[in-house]
């Protein structure tokens, strides 16, 4: 699974934007700006070979997070590479949406095999 957004997109967006309007170009801009914050690209191949918890770090809780952020899910923090609260939180959210339960925000088998059909 490898999802990539299109950088010419997420380069001429704020330019297109602030030419069209003129004196509301700040607030257009930070408008952009949001709405960017939430296109991220996933440089992964998540090969998920072990569970996943809060504790832990590495490059798959890195593309852990890339694909939540990518699905709209919430990590402040950004993708950091270690499984913290926020990650915990947002998988916790994931797994709900999707079903899974428990909801622990533990990325064990079950949550692995539903991130395979993504």
């Amino acid at each position: 699974m490898k999802r990539v957004a299109t950088l010419a997109a997420i380069l001429l967006t704020p330019t297109l934007a602030f030419a069209q309007v003129g004196g509301d170009s700040i607030g257009v801009l930070q408008s952009s700006i949001d709405d960017l914050q939430h296109t991220i690209i996933i440089d992964c191949v998540p090969t998920f070979t072990r569970d996943l918890y809060q504790g832990l770090s590495g490059p798959d809780v890195e593309c852990l997070q890339d694909i939540l952020l990518a699905e709209g899910f919430s990590i402040p923090a950004g993708h950091t590479g270690y499984f913290g609260a926020q990650t915990r939180a947002a998988l916790s959210a994931f797994q709900t949406i999707h079903k899974i339960s428990p909801t622990a925000g533990y990325f064990g088998s079950i949550t692995r095999g539903v991130f395979g059909t993504l």
